[in-house]
């Protein structure tokens, strides 16, 4: 029997996060809707139009935006779950993917593969790679084991990204490996706009550069 995982999607739009968590009860016939974590500011069962998604459970978060914090509301108010984190972009387009996830996934960060937008070559659609140096949060298993040691995600980072990037290497470094299963599939960016990009379209850029100034410097340090 595979393991009992939660799904966490960050999200503050509700016509994203209708479309992503549809994809999730679609594939994954008879789930509780309440295994879907969605750390919010803006968005509460009480005041969503869509009734599948009032079954989720919404963890509240009235702080400016960060991303890994709330990953790891979801990820504390989810426990001893494993974990799924994906985007409010996502689509899951393979049938009981996240159960075929967790069966391959005991002891590694184990990636779905992408159709759509992704940096790593090896995440593409179909690619399938028992170990890659690291690995995009569009679509990701971990189970527990692996949180309970690597610890949460890093909420330092100025501006946007390589929270996903510097938990890799933390992973590794702890012993633990990262890969791609190929025939599990997502749909990122193609049909449904990412709600953080909608937020901030003019300054992405800017905030992708300083998140990667703090980890470039945070790994050369270690690296001394």
């Amino acid at each position: 029997m595979p393991n009992q995982w939660s799904v966490v999607v960050p999200s503050d739009c509700e016509a994203s996060l209708s479309l992503s968590v549809g994809a999730v009860l679609k594939m994954h016939e008879g789930i509780d809707p309440k295994r879907i974590f969605v750390p919010s500011k803006a968005l509460r069962a009480s005041g969503v139009a869509a009734e599948h998604l009032k079954g989720v459970s919404f963890v509240n978060d009235q702080s400016n935006f960060c991303y890994a914090r709330r990953v790891n509301l979801a990820i504390k108010a989810c426990a001893p779950d494993d974990v799924v984190i994906m985007g409010d972009d996502v689509e899951l387009m393979t049938k009981y993917g996240f159960d075929l996830l967790s069966a391959e996934a005991p002891l590694r960060l184990l990636a779905a593969s992408v159709t759509g937008r992704i940096g790593p070559w090896w995440q593409k659609a179909g690619e399938n790679h028992a170990e890659v140096p690291f690995v995009s949060f569009t679509c990701l298993y971990i189970p527990r084991m692996v949180l309970d040691t690597v610890g949460p995600l890093e909420e330092s980072f100025p501006g946007y990204g390589y929270e996903d990037t510097d938990y890799c290497l933390r992973a590794r470094r702890a012993g633990f490996s990262c890969g791609v299963m190929g025939k599990v599939v997502i749909e990122h960016s193609v049909k449904i706009k990412s709600a953080f990009v909608s937020a901030f379209p003019q300054n992405l850029s800017e905030l992708e550069s300083a998140a990667r100034a703090a980890f470039q410097d945070k790994w050369r340090r270690r690296l001394l």
